[in-house]
């Protein structure tokens, strides 16, 4: 049985950080031999700069949001860690899941088991920063998991995948309601990036996914 009371909902956002003019040139000829598609970008650098922060191999985490119900005060809590510096970002979350494991708390996400849980980790292996123990899922059987992939849940044994936004909107839940996202976040650079928008963004997205897991346990015993 899922406990509400205990999840701990996030959600990551993630960007290029580096130009490619910055990039190694073993990054970038790594980039060009496997990423590339010449027949749809006219440079490397056309292609990298859309594409590169889908990739923890060659981007960084800039924001992680985290929410979770507060029975005390009868409503759900956000709070984001953000910023160009990862490694502050990283250091800051590790301090903060082992708060609330220590209190007993388990992930949730949209996804994340195929997407934020393994660029994570990937990102905390690259940076030499120990991985938390919360993201730890190596060896661990898929029924052991202290986590829930709200995706996965939602799917219930289907092999279509969806999106939060899709979910969201036939629940008449809100989701997407601000003008920046992960489609176009790439456009902006870390100096110029709206941090309070990208906060916001990322907040929804976890309150989002709070409220879809909260509708399919009201009318779905898992």
């Amino acid at each position: 049985m899922i406990d509400l009371d205990h999840a701990l909902v996030f959600d990551i956002e993630t960007h290029r950080g580096l130009e490619w003019e910055e990039r190694s040139p073993a990054i970038q000829k790594a980039f060009i031999n496997h990423y590339y598609d010449p027949q749809s970008y006219d440079t490397p650098k056309d292609h990298y700069n859309e594409i590169a922060g889908l990739y923890a191999e060659f981007s960084q985490v800039i924001c992680v949001s985290l929410g979770y119900w507060s029975s005390t005060n009868n409503k759900f809590i956000k709070t984001s860690i953000l910023g160009p510096d990862e490694d502050k970002v990283l250091n800051d979350l590790s301090k903060t899941l082992k708060i609330f494991q220590d209190n007993g708390y388990f992930l949730v996400g949209f996804n994340n088991d195929t997407c934020d849980t393994p660029y994570l980790v990937k990102r905390y292996i690259i940076k030499g920063i120990k991985v938390p123990s919360i993201l730890n899922t190596y060896g661990v059987k898929p029924w052991d998991l202290d986590s829930v992939d709200v995706m996965k849940l939602w799917q219930m044994g289907d092999y279509k995948r969806t999106s939060l936004e899709m979910v969201s909107a036939c629940m008449d839940i809100n989701c997407k309601e601000g003008d920046l996202g992960g489609g176009n976040l790439y456009l902006w650079d870390l100096k110029s990036m709206p941090w309070d928008k990208l906060k916001f963004y990322c907040e929804e997205d976890v309150e989002s996914t709070f409220l879809v897991l909260k509708r399919i346990l009201t009318y779905y015993d898992t």
